[in-house]
């Protein structure tokens, strides 16, 4: 069990606990604050992209535009286009989140936090490369 005492014996029969030391206090501040900041600017992107489309067209986005599209339509100053960069920087969180943890980690020479957090962000990789790959199966 992870920050969890564990009870173990020494030679002698008497009891020794051993703690796993926790993800240090200033990693998890830089964490929180990172996905803090990458949701923020996603919410920004959505709400621009919101009010775009209620001054344009006078109604919401109903569609969203997909990645190869976005950089021109992003300079044509589309709302769709700007609600999409919303969706995909709040779908980005999670992974920014899994890439800073595993560094900190690795940082602070934590290699079992480390591989964990590799491990999570290898399966929502994959997840993701399945998804796209059985989509127009």
């Amino acid at each position: 069990m992870f920050g969890a005492a564990q009870e173990q014996s020494d030679t002698a029969g008497e009891p020794v606990s051993r703690q796993r030391p926790a993800i240090a206090p200033e990693l998890r501040l830089r964490l929180a604050r990172g996905l803090r900041i990458v949701t923020l600017i996603g919410m920004a992107f959505l709400i621009l992209g919101t009010v775009v489309s209620l001054v344009q067209v006078g109604d919401l986005p109903r569609a969203t535009v997909p990645p190869s599209d976005l950089p021109e339509r992003l300079l044509a100053f589309d709302a769709q286009a700007i609600v999409s960069l919303g969706l995909l920087t709040i779908l980005f969180a999670p992974v920014y989140g899994l890439i800073s943890l595993a560094y900190g980690c690795l940082r602070q020479r934590d290699r079992l936090y480390a591989a964990a957090a590799g491990l999570v962000l290898t399966i929502l990789v994959l997840s993701v490369v399945i998804a796209l790959a059985t989509r127009g199966a």
